[in-house]
């Protein structure tokens, strides 16, 4: 859990860095990316019983959908997105199915 907090510590400077080079517009879809994390994170801290469902759906799906949105967006390389992206989704899903 720790991990993931500080991951939406990281992105948060990314989004205002989008906000300020592309207005509020732009920041549309890191800002639904970082409230689905932060809501998903809180879900699995208070223990909710559907928090791990609703992990594997914003891992799964909400997460790279969202990838697909801001592939225009983004200054980092597309190969090097994807291969953070899923590295991240596996990543998270190792630590899930463990816990």
């Amino acid at each position: 859990m720790i991990g993931q907090f500080l991951v939406a510590i990281l992105l948060t400077p990314f989004v205002a860095d989008i906000f300020a080079k592309r207005g509020a517009t732009a920041v549309l879809v890191p800002c639904l990316l970082l409230w689905t994390h932060l809501y998903t994170l809180g879900m699995l801290n208070e223990g909710l019983p559907n928090a791990v469902r609703f992990e594997m759906l914003r891992l799964f799906v909400v997460v790279p959908v969202a990838m697909f949105a801001l592939n225009n967006a983004v200054v980092v390389n597309s190969v090097t997105l994807w291969v953070i992206v899923a590295s991240y989704i596996l990543v998270s899903f190792l630590c899930l199915k463990k816990s």
